[in-house]
């Protein structure tokens, strides 16, 4: 296994274990010369879970991330989807 499929299990993992509903967790990863990007889904309940009071919950994920990606080899980034709330 590659160090970008192995930082998705374990990120995948991490988050998994923040939300309500694990089984809507998805990332998609996407890399060129710059790093890896991980784009994280989940359920537009658990948004406001993953990204915590005033982003801190998001902060220390990209934390953790940018460690456990340096410690493989990679620069790791993340983008979490929010889904619109607004009304069109």
């Amino acid at each position: 296994m590659d160090a970008k499929e192995s930082v998705k299990e374990w990120l995948t993992s991490l988050i998994s274990g923040i939300v309500s509903y694990p089984d809507d967790v998805r990332l998609e990863v996407k890399s060129d010369e710059m790093g890896v990007l991980y784009t994280l889904f989940c359920n537009q309940e658990d948004s406001g879970k993953v990204i915590g009071k005033k982003g801190e919950t998001a902060t220390a994920v990209r934390k953790l991330l940018t460690a456990t990606g340096m410690g493989k080899g990679i620069r790791a980034s993340l983008k979490i989807a929010v889904p619109d709330y607004r009304s069109p």
